[in-house]
């Protein structure tokens, strides 16, 4: 019986130190900065920059998120936005006369918010409107788009993993690599994270 709680006793104190390591509570308003991040897609070769700034909101873990992403041109050079994230005004409709408004012309690239983040630990999944403008060898598309993303960052270290998926009407575009400092410097700042 002794040997029985002595373990679970040690048990519970290792759990206690991993947690404390990973910071892994989930607590809301935690946040993720990546500015700029390099990643090349394994799929097509190509290099790509994305910036990313995100932040929890109370216990509902919605949240907002600041989002572009940009191809690299050979020498390093930034090349055109492909996606960014996106908002603008409600659509509106009036029944006895039938009109409504023309909510499109109002959407811009900016802040998304009441969007669905989870940042726990080292690991972020959010969900949010985008702008995209994507050319082969991808899907060929230009739109409004929802966006998928999932990262992970390696604790400790200014590396991560991150996986975009976007939504087109054709399919879902997919871009995904592994995160990288920058020139030696940490470009990955997260609050749940070492």
């Amino acid at each position: 019986m002794k040997t029985r709680t002595l373990f679970l006793i040690i048990a519970a104190i290792c759990m206690m130190i991993l947690g404390s390591l990973t910071n892994a509570s989930g607590a809301p308003n935690d946040t993720l900065d990546i500015r700029p991040g390099q990643f090349i897609d394994p799929k097509t070769g190509f290099d790509f920059s994305v910036d990313l700034e995100v932040a929890e909101g109370g216990e509902d873990r919605r949240g907002t998120v600041k989002f572009l992403l940009k191809r690299q041109f050979a020498g390093g050079g930034p090349g055109p936005g492909l996606i960014c994230s996106a908002f603008g005004p409600f659509a509106e409709l009036d029944f006895n006369t039938s009109i409504g408004n023309n909510p499109l012309p109002g959407i811009t690239c900016g802040t998304a918010g009441g969007m669905p983040v989870a940042i726990n630990g080292c690991k972020a999944r959010l969900e949010f409107h985008g702008y995209a403008h994507i050319h082969h060898p991808k899907v060929t598309y230009i739109g409004m788009t929802t966006v998928e993303m999932n990262f992970k960052k390696r604790p400790g270290v200014g590396k991560g993993v991150i996986q975009i998926k976007v939504h087109t009407p054709k399919s879902k575009v997919l871009f995904k690599g592994k995160i990288s400092d920058v020139d030696g410097v940490s470009n990955i700042d997260m609050s749940s994270c070492p």
